[in-house]
Order: C-alpha cells, then sequence, then structure tokens
C-alpha cells in the first residue's frame, strides 16, 4: 500500500530528534511513518522538511520540494522547457 502523510506544523524530518526535542504530535507523526514503513508500505511524507530525506523507509519531501518537482516534471510532460527558476529551485533540492 502507498501511504501518504502530510503535515503543516514545525520544519523536521528523521534527523531532527538528534538536534532537538519534538512536541509529542511530531513524536507521533514521525512514528507513525517509521511504523507504516516497517509493515512493508511505501511511505511519501510532505512537510515542512528543509531538505529530501529518505530514512527508516520512508521519503520526506519539504513542500517547496513537491511543488518544484510536480511543476517542472508537468513542464517536461508537456514538451516544454521548465523555468530555468524551477529547475535551479530543484537542483538545489535534490543536490
Amino acid at each position: 500500500m502507498h501511504v501518504t502523510l502530510i503535515d503543516d506544523s514545525i520544519p523536521f524530518d528523521p534527523r531532527t530528534p538528534d538536534t532537538m526535542p519534538l512536541g509529542g504530535v511530531e513524536k507521533a507523526f514521525l512514528s507513525l511513518a517509521q511504523a507504516f514503513a516497517a509493515r512493508g508500505h511505501t511511505v511519501q511524507v510532505f512537510n515542512r522538511a528543509r531538505s529530501r530525506v529518505e530514512a527508516d523507509g520512508a521519503v520526506w519531501e519539504g513542500w517547496d520540494a513537491a511543488r518544484v518537482q510536480r511543476l517542472t516534471r508537468r513542464a517536461r510532460e508537456a514538451g516544454k522547457e521548465a523555468l530555468p527558476e524551477l529547475e535551479a529551485l530543484l537542483a538545489e533540492h535534490e543536490g
């Protein structure tokens, strides 16, 4: 099963607990993503993460990264070159 989780609270990803404490909701959200992945599900998380992270079987992406990728993909599918600004943002998030 493909599971998509969406959170619009503070910026965090699976690495955050190593550097700062998370609140209860964020801890539960992180645990939920990890639990689905541990059971073999494909897990995609969209939140305010500052960069793309693959951890514990889940892929975490920030809102901006996801939006840039979607817009760039649509432009390419339409046979058009994506705007240079979008290409630069995409490269920044992927790099």
